[in-house]
């Protein structure tokens, strides 16, 4: 065969070799930079439904006890891992009864239902004797929640394993470093939610609980492989806020967070000191002093902390409230009031509701709207493009549901893959949970398409070499 032949073959080989590696650096790149950064938008899609009977989703049930049940409506925030499972609250059809579940996808099971067994209390949970926004979930499929059983009037925190719950904490338990005091739950038939549990990826479950008859009312607590240790007590100096102390800790605002080096934030109020309440964080025996009532709020223009938690209610300043993320100490606005909200047709941001935050510092919020095409929605800050993004809108069809439109949501759960969880109200009267899921911007998708075809490009060269 004439030279000549072989010569474009030895063109391509040669570009593709001096390509290659460029081609291999995009594919690199895009691969190493996490989706939320790099993303311009989110793709909805349905899980779990709740509707007048009989249109709900099945309750995943083991043995049916009467008939097909079916979730009829939720409650409350979800909780979202890193597996995209989500966890949430909702009511049962034919039982009558709330409970708490997993999603309806593989694995979805019942983690408690009231009128259900629960091994571990020695009895069954009573009606209203679960907290079905009081939950947390982590990447093991593990749920935290709060329980209350017919059996010895069992009043407690509890993790669900798959298997037989694990009893964290109960009423009448010794509260340590509270000089023999004792853990309360509520009364009667309520449980505290402000007693909501926080459950990390290692298993340890940090709390809120009330304490009788020690030498504190109240403290903030970390059970770690079945011990309890105190983080913060009521009574105890509150650092920052020059001989104040500990006043009481929030319940109404939600329960502490933990991550999963042990590191547990909570809000507090504080008596005798410069600051009326704060955010806080304890790491092992070092409390620190995140935000303060009276502080500065940064982005407001001279405007002030008038009372925290992970958003913040704003005093003398341009916004009457705003999200904060706190990060190496210092304190930064990503989201305030009379901020453009995007997505809105020129809307701004009037309130927020509790953010979700994950590893990379993106956050996830529900937030009402004034003056724009839609009242409310569910936004996403992205700290890689210092950008937030509508993710889902009032007024905007709900994916997978036809003419069916979002009329209010629930606050999001946010995970490290950047995907979002919501549950939603309905315009046909019906609820639903949803999953987000980040969407590449167009340039992420040519520097996978250039390297997708000069690696082609380069095997095309080498099966010629090889013939």
């Amino acid at each position: 065969m004439p030279p000549s032949v072989f010569l474009p073959d030895r063109r391509r080989r040669s570009l593709a070799i001096r390509v290659f590696p460029i081609a291999l650096a995009c594919v690199l790149l895009l691969i190493a930079s996490p989706l939320p950064v790099r993303a311009q938008g989110y793709g909805v899609s349905p899980l779990v439904r709740a509707a007048p009977y009989p249109q709900g989703d099945i309750v995943p049930e083991p043995v049916p006890i009467y008939g097909t049940n079916r979730y009829v409506s939720f409650y409350g925030p979800v909780s979202l891992n890193n597996h995209g499972t989500v966890s949430f609250g909702a009511l049962a059809y034919l039982a009558g009864y709330q409970g708490i579940f997993t999603d309806t996808g593989p694995g979805g099971r019942i983690v408690a239902m009231e009128q259900l067994y629960g091994p571990a209390t020695g009895g069954s949970y009573e009606l209203y004797g679960l907290e079905p926004s009081s939950f947390s979930l982590n990447d093991a499929g593990q749920v935290a929640f709060l329980g209350l059983a017919n059996a010895g009037f069992f009043r407690g925190i509890l993790v669900d394993t798959s298997g037989p719950d694990n009893v964290v904490v109960q009423a009448g338990q010794s509260a340590p470093s509270t000089g023999g005091g004792v853990f309360y739950f509520g009364g009667g038939y309520l449980l505290d939610p402000g007693s909501n549990p926080a459950l990390n990826n290692l298993g340890q479950v940090a709390f809120f609980a009330t304490v009788s008859g020690g030498t504190t009312t109240s403290g903030v607590f970390l059970n770690t492989a079945g011990v309890n240790a105190a983080v913060s007590l009521q009574g105890e100096s509150a650092p920052g806020t020059l001989g104040g102390t500990y006043s009481s800790f929030y319940s109404y605002l939600g329960g502490p967070s933990l991550n999963d080096p042990g590191t547990v934030a909570f809000r507090a109020t504080v008596a005798g000191g410069s600051a009326t309440e704060g955010l806080f964080r304890a790491s092992g025996a070092t409390d620190t002093a995140v935000a303060l009532q009276g502080e500065s709020a940064p982005g407001t223009s001279g405007g002030t902390y008038a009372s925290l938690g992970f958003k913040a209610n704003v005093t003398g300043g341009t916004a009457g409230q705003g999200l904060f993320i706190d990060s190496g100490g210092v304190d930064t606005a990503f989201a305030l009031q009379g901020q453009a909200a995007p997505g809105t047709g020129g809307g701004t941001f009037n309130s927020f509701g509790n953010p979700s935050l994950n590893d990379s510092g993106s956050a996830a919020f529900q937030a009402n709207v004034a003056s724009g095409s839609s009242a409310s929605g569910i936004f996403v800050f992205v700290p890689g493009s210092m950008a937030i993004y509508a993710v889902a809108l009032v007024g905007q069809y709900a994916p997978g549901l036809g003419a069916i439109t979002f009329t209010a949501f629930s606050d999001p759960s946010l995970n490290d893959l950047g995907q979002i969880s919501f549950s939603a109200h309905l315009s046909d009267g019906s609820d639903g949970i949803f999953l987000a899921s980040p969407v590449p911007e167009p340039s992420s998708l040519l520097l996978l398409g250039l390297g997708g075809a000069v690696l082609a490009a380069r095997r095309r060269a080498h099966g010629s070499s090889q013939a």
